[in-house]
């Protein structure tokens, strides 16, 4: 019963994490593609280095919440409040984005922008 509950376990991470692979990887060709077409494709290489960026922040701070609780047994005790926080965290960053695009409204002082 329990090797069934590990393995049920790895494939629902495994598919979490596929997921936000392919998520990643079409936000990458997109951002390439429009280089591309807006005669910037010299500047791709920040691209790759803002994924090698996003990579070593989310080692960090992987590595940061494994020293924090200390283990998966700790960190059961503590799920409720590491949720409420990161409810509160996407929020904020929802809401942060909510106000650019009503102060940005068009489409065209968008593109003059970027």
């Amino acid at each position: 019963m329990a090797g069934a509950i590990l393995w049920s376990d790895f494939l629902a991470g495994s598919l979490i994490g596929l997921r936000e692979a392919v998520e990643a990887a079409l936000i990458i060709g997109v951002l390439m593609t429009w280089l591309v077409r807006s005669n910037r494709g010299s500047l791709s290489n920040w691209i790759w280095y803002g994924v090698g960026a996003g990579i070593a922040a989310s080692l960090v701070v992987a590595a940061l919440f494994a020293w924090v609780w200390g283990g998966l047994e700790s960190f059961e005790e503590h799920e409720a409040l590491f949720e409420g926080v990161l409810e509160i965290f996407a929020a904020l960053l929802l809401t942060l984005i909510i106000v650019h695009f009503i102060r940005h409204p068009s489409a065209r002082e968008l593109e003059n922008w970027a």
